[in-house]
């Protein structure tokens, strides 16, 4: 069984992942066993169908990203998401049967499917933040995190900010589907509502220093890799909106 972990950077790489569990499963056991191991969740019928369902949302999520791959290669991605994808709707309805009757062809190391996705991988690799980089990040955030848990601010305002936080991190361990928009909206919501927020007793100079980290963590996610999903003047125009809001909360001052 492939023991590799599910990564949180590549969606397509994630898919091979189950993908490659499933096929190398040779037990008998049930649909629904077989694809809970794979896709890391409980072993109950209900688990299981949300588990497909946002696999298939994971696909929807790399047909989605093809649009900034040639379009020889959109072409041919498409075909594979949608077998992958026509294959995995089958089994919602089979969870109960047997593994090796009924898993076909997703119970083969010989499927189609898996030869071709691995170049898909390496494309998304273009474009996807490396696993070091993303790891880099949720440290950054963490220690955030630490640092306020930490602060001798008032509870309400530790609150609030370790919510706000813990919803960056949440999005930086499903880059694999919300992608650098998703992540950039995400840190973009926390930073105006740390701005507008008003808590009585709250320490503003610990607010303005959790303003700065989170904008100096902002500019680190848009590299070079960022700039083939995001046009250089989207960015330009972005960073302008961004300029003129955040005039209410100067980062360090």
């Amino acid at each position: 069984m492939e023991s590799s972990p599910l990564p949180i950077h590549n969606p397509a790489e994630r898919l091979l992942i189950i993908l490659q569990r499933c096929s190398q499963d040779e037990t008998n056991e049930s649909v629904q066993a077989v694809l809970a191991r794979a896709m890391e969740v409980k072993n109950d019928t209900d688990s299981v169908q949300k588990g497909l369902i946002q696999l298939l949302q994971l696909i929807y999520h790399i047909e989605d990203q093809l649009q900034y791959f040639p379009s020889r290669k959109q072409s041919s991605y498409k075909k594979l998401m949608e077998k992958i994808k026509y294959k995995l709707i089958s089994l919602l309805s089979r969870v109960h049967e047997n593994w090796l009757g009924f898993g076909e062809p997703l119970n083969s190391p010989d499927w189609e499917a898996l030869y071709w996705l691995p170049s898909c991988v390496e494309d998304f690799e273009e474009i996807c933040l490396s696993k070091e980089d993303l790891n880099r990040l949720r440290e950054e955030i963490l220690g955030l995190i630490q640092m306020i848990e930490d602060s001798k601010i008032t509870q309400e305002f530790k609150q609030f900010l370790l919510i706000k936080l813990n919803e960056v991190l949440e999005a930086l361990n499903k880059f694999y589907i919300v992608g650098y928009n998703g992540l950039r909206k995400e840190i973009l919501a926390t930073l105006t509502e740390v701005g507008i927020n008003e808590v009585e007793g709250e320490d503003k100079e610990t607010k303005n220093n959790i303003s700065q980290k989170l904008w100096e963590f902002f500019t680190k996610i848009v590299p070079e890799k960022a700039q083939k999903i995001n046009p250089p003047i989207s960015l330009l125009v972005n960073s302008y909106k961004l300029a003129e809001m955040f005039k209410i909360l100067p980062p360090g001052n």
